[in-house]
């Protein structure tokens, strides 16, 4: 069906009925014939069907203490993270020459791998495991045993942008004692700075 305006001022539905055209045949096209009916009240409209609501963008935001909790185990992963990606870069460092009656060498002449070269990589590997669980999955591995969720302000995963604002800011939150999600205790919707800076949220997934 087609909504026409009704003669009459208010809106008709084109229907395909067989009527008979000005040649002579019989037409069952509606463009054969417009037929005028089931008019509407001039100005009254028919509304279309909403879209399905989004079924995380009602969930209640996550507290103070699940948080925490979820920071700390994934705190945990990425110091383990740290410490393999070190390991395995100190297997190619230089080895000090050894004289031939010498059986071993002093720590302090071991090099090992510091400076910027090994601080970058260390800081893209740590927005790689977070950006990479927060814009694919919606949750770390912390955040998923402790059933949270992290998403933008429509209930749908973040963006990859969303996510680098989130770990840039999570720095100074954590260096200046924790203040940046200490302000989540009098949020009323409980967000950190991270969140107010990336405009998204994190919210409680009772379904795991």
């Amino acid at each position: 069906m087609i909504l026409l305006p009704c003669r009459s001022g208010g809106i008709g539905r084109r229907a395909g009925l067989k009527i008979r055209s000005p040649r002579g045949g019989v037409g069952s096209s509606p463009t054969s014939g417009t037929i005028f009916n089931d008019c509407l009240e001039p100005g009254a409209l028919r509304l279309m069907p909403s879209a399905a609501p989004n079924p995380f963008e009602e969930l209640p935001p996550a507290g103070f203490l699940r948080r925490v909790m979820a920071m700390v185990y994934d705190g945990l992963l990425v110091l383990a993270l740290i410490l393999t990606t070190t390991g395995v870069a100190n297997l190619f460092a230089p080895r000090p020459d050894l004289a031939p009656d010498a059986t071993t060498a002093s720590l302090e002449g071991m090099q090992t791998v510091t400076g910027p070269f090994l601080s970058s990589l260390l800081f893209i590997e740590m927005f790689a495991f977070f950006a990479f669980f927060w814009v694919r999955y919606g949750r770390t591995l912390g955040m998923q045993a402790w059933r949270l969720r992290v998403q933008d302000s429509e209930g749908h995963n973040i963006t990859l942008l969303a996510a680098l604002k989130r770990f840039l800011v999570a720095f100074p939150s954590l260096l200046l004692l924790g203040l940046g999600y200490w302000v989540m205790l009098l949020d009323p919707m409980k967000r950190s700075w991270s969140d107010r800076a990336s405009n998204t949220r994190v919210v409680l997934h009772q379904d795991g």
